[in-house]
């Protein structure tokens, strides 16, 4: 019996990230806090979203390089897969994204946060399936509507040759605004499907670093030689401690989105710290955040990751989709003779943290308002000048965009 494979590649490119020495408040107290100061959980996917964060941050840290995932990116791209799985290889999947939700109600909630994006400035998520026309798998419709209603797939019936290559690989480098160029060398001619899931993101503060919070500075990269780096430094009004690290929460542009940084104290290893992690730790450091006057030091850092997933997904019990033998993708297509499973999973990223922004007044309102809460007298000092894990958090839903680390800067 011959195999089919289905080849899932997910694609986020993270853009520009734009960083300033601004000190506004990065979440709304009108929506995002109980009445402690909190942040609420804003669905149902808050809480696999961030236990998905934090286990694909375990699998993906190494102690030699840098690492950046987008739990939201890899959550759709599995998604619009499982919607072609049935029976053990589902249960599997959905134990995974869904830590508890089945596959409609997973399908409801993505397709309902991706609608709240439509007009989000920030943040561009596209989907696309592109199918062997040539081939003999016949894909249901069944599957083919489920991810256009939900997912807004583009659909592509392709010969599976050096022109659909070309395609897809454009098909990326428009749906990253040029930032990753290509995703695939050759199609496998094997391949019945590929399905590519490409988020961007781009923010920006309310102005650029002056010439003063920017400052010559030495980073100690994990195994303990120095880099000469720019520091930026910045004051902000929100900081994290949890006994074993301190950081400090950082609001972009019009408060929507925040950058989290978490600085592990010179006693605890980050490779520790990490393995002890959970998504509800996470969470809930995030959530009680103490006001206080925090002094921010941030590397400018510029880096790519690349990673091939199947390993990763398989230890955290998503096993029969890749077995040749036991997957079941009999709800995506029927092949005679032959049998569907995931042959690659492909997750590209890039993130480039500097001084530089463009828009300088938007927004100003709330913000000032939120600043003008009371903070405490004492003044704490985070300064990222060794290795330290950082979150890019959507505020208004509670979700983490992305999650990494930084080991290295050269």
């Amino acid at each position: 019996m011959s195999k089919s494979k289905v080849i899932l590649i997910l694609l986020v490119g993270l853009l520009t990230t734009l960083l300033s020495a601004c000190s506004l408040e990065g979440i709304s107290a009108k929506s995002d806090k109980n009445n402690n100061g909190q942040i609420e959980p804003k669905t149902e996917l808050t809480k696999s979203a961030v236990d998905l964060s934090v286990d694909l941050l375990k699998e993906s840290f190494q102690e030699d390089e840098n690492c950046l995932i987008s739990p939201i990116s890899v959550l759709t791209a599995l998604s619009m897969t499982a919607n072609g799985a049935d029976n053990e290889t589902l249960s599997q999947m959905e134990v995974l994204l869904g830590r508890g939700l089945t596959i409609d109600e997973i399908n409801n909630s993505l397709s309902s946060y991706l609608r709240k994006l439509d007009k989000d400035e920030n943040i561009h998520i596209a989907n696309s399936i592109w199918i062997n026309d040539l081939g003999n798998a016949k894909v249901k419709n069944e599957f083919i509507d489920v991810n256009k209603e939900y997912y807004r797939a583009k659909i592509s019936k392709e010969s599976f040759d050096e022109k659909t290559r070309d395609k897809i690989n454009s098909w990326v480098r428009k749906n990253t605004n040029g930032m990753i160029e290509k995703i695939i060398d050759r199609i496998h001619p094997n391949s019945i499907m590929y399905l590519i899931n490409a988020l961007a993101f781009e923010a920006e503060w309310d102005r650029e670093y002056k010439s003063h919070e920017i400052y010559e500075d030495k980073f100690t990269n994990y195994q303990g030689s120095k880099t000469d780096i720019e520091m930026m430094v910045s004051d902000e009004e929100k900081y994290l401690e949890d006994g074993k690290a301190v950081g400090f929460i950082k609001p972009y542009k019009d408060n929507k989105y925040s950058f989290i940084a978490l600085l592990p104290r010179e006693d605890v290893d980050i490779k520790e710290y990490i393995r002890e992690l959970t998504g509800e730790g996470l969470l809930n450091l995030i959530n009680s955040f103490k006001r206080a006057k925090v002094d921010a030091h941030i590397p400018k850092f510029c880096y790519s990751y690349q990673v091939e997933m199947s390993q990763m997904l398989m230890n955290l019990g998503m096993v029969d989709a890749f077995d040749e033998h036991k997957a079941d993708f009999s709800r995506m297509a029927k092949v005679e003779n032959e049998n569907i499973y995931i042959n690659k999973v492909i997750h590209k990223t890039y993130i480039e943290v500097d001084e530089k922004g463009t828009k300088a007044a938007a927004a100003t309102g709330v913000e000032v308002n939120e600043t003008s809460a009371i903070l405490e007298e004492e003044r704490y000092v985070v300064k990222l000048d060794r290795p330290f894990i950082y979150v890019i958090m959507d505020n208004v839903m509670n979700l983490p965009i992305f999650i990494g680390t930084v080991m290295d800067i050269n």
